[in-house]
Protein backbone atom coordinates (compact mmCIF):
# COMPACT_ATOMS: atom_id res chain seq x y z
CA UNK A 1 0.00 0.00 0.00
CA UNK A 2 1.69 3.42 -1.07
CA UNK A 3 0.89 6.47 0.95
CA UNK A 4 0.67 5.36 4.39
CA UNK A 5 -0.84 8.08 7.05
CA UNK A 6 1.73 10.33 8.39
CA UNK A 7 2.57 9.90 12.09
CA UNK A 8 4.39 11.55 14.71
CA UNK A 9 6.60 10.75 17.64
CA UNK A 10 4.94 11.44 20.72
CA UNK A 11 6.06 11.72 24.21
CA UNK A 12 3.75 8.60 25.67
CA UNK A 13 3.02 5.30 24.50
CA UNK A 14 0.19 4.30 22.17
CA UNK A 15 -1.53 2.22 20.22
CA UNK A 16 -3.92 2.78 17.02
CA UNK A 17 -5.86 -0.23 17.47
CA UNK A 18 -8.24 0.94 14.33
CA UNK A 19 -7.69 3.85 12.03
CA UNK A 20 -7.25 4.14 8.31
CA UNK A 21 -3.56 3.08 7.04
CA UNK A 22 -3.92 5.57 4.35
CA UNK A 23 -3.12 8.86 3.93
CA UNK A 24 -5.91 9.85 1.66
CA UNK A 25 -9.23 8.73 2.95
CA UNK A 26 -12.26 10.17 0.74
CA UNK A 27 -14.36 13.13 1.78
CA UNK A 28 -17.96 12.06 3.31
CA UNK A 29 -16.18 8.86 4.32
CA UNK A 30 -17.76 7.91 7.86
CA UNK A 31 -14.01 6.34 9.79
CA UNK A 32 -13.41 4.83 13.04
CA UNK A 33 -10.77 5.01 15.52
CA UNK A 34 -9.73 3.11 18.18
CA UNK A 35 -6.74 4.52 20.42
CA UNK A 36 -5.52 2.88 23.51
CA UNK A 37 -2.88 4.11 25.49
CA UNK A 38 -2.63 4.38 29.53
CA UNK A 39 -1.02 8.08 29.65
CA UNK A 40 -3.27 9.95 27.32
CA UNK A 41 -5.63 12.25 29.46
CA UNK A 42 -7.79 12.84 26.17
CA UNK A 43 -7.94 12.09 22.54
CA UNK A 44 -9.19 14.54 19.74
CA UNK A 45 -9.79 14.75 16.44
CA UNK A 46 -9.51 17.93 14.22
CA UNK A 47 -11.61 18.31 11.23
CA UNK A 48 -10.82 21.48 8.98
CA UNK A 49 -11.43 24.01 12.32
CA UNK A 50 -13.99 21.83 14.38
CA UNK A 51 -12.25 20.19 17.13
CA UNK A 52 -14.11 16.53 18.53
CA UNK A 53 -13.27 14.36 21.30
CA UNK A 54 -12.58 11.01 22.06
CA UNK A 55 -15.30 9.00 24.23
CA UNK A 56 -12.95 7.67 26.59
CA UNK A 57 -13.85 4.06 28.70
CA UNK A 58 -10.65 3.24 31.16
CA UNK A 59 -7.29 3.48 28.75
CA UNK A 60 -8.91 3.32 25.28
CA UNK A 61 -10.31 6.24 23.53
CA UNK A 62 -13.16 5.62 20.67
CA UNK A 63 -14.61 7.71 17.51
CA UNK A 64 -16.76 7.68 14.55
CA UNK A 65 -16.21 10.51 12.31
CA UNK A 66 -17.83 11.93 8.85
CA UNK A 67 -15.35 13.78 7.17
CA UNK A 68 -16.36 17.22 6.46
CA UNK A 69 -12.77 19.03 5.38
CA UNK A 70 -9.27 19.25 3.84
CA UNK A 71 -7.14 17.25 6.54
CA UNK A 72 -7.50 15.77 9.82
CA UNK A 73 -4.98 15.81 12.79
CA UNK A 74 -5.46 13.26 15.55
CA UNK A 75 -3.87 14.34 18.88
CA UNK A 76 -3.18 13.29 22.24
CA UNK A 77 -2.65 15.37 25.53
CA UNK A 78 -0.61 13.04 28.24
CA UNK A 79 -1.42 13.09 31.77
CA UNK A 80 2.40 14.00 32.27
CA UNK A 81 1.84 17.47 30.74
CA UNK A 82 -1.42 17.93 30.69
CA UNK A 83 -1.65 21.16 28.97
CA UNK A 84 -0.61 21.20 24.78
CA UNK A 85 -1.88 18.70 22.23
CA UNK A 86 1.13 16.45 20.36
CA UNK A 87 -0.37 15.55 17.02
CA UNK A 88 -0.33 11.94 16.79
CA UNK A 89 -1.35 11.47 12.26
CA UNK A 90 -2.40 13.93 9.99
CA UNK A 91 -4.86 12.41 6.96
CA UNK A 92 -5.14 14.91 3.64
CA UNK A 93 -8.67 14.21 2.57
CA UNK A 94 -9.27 13.38 -1.12
CA UNK A 95 -12.46 15.65 -2.75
Amino acid sequence: MKNFVQTFTIEIPIRMVKAPYTQYPNKKDTINFVLMSDWAQDVILKDGNKWFSFFKESNTFKLTHKITGKYIDIAVRSTRTGKNYSILARYKVNN
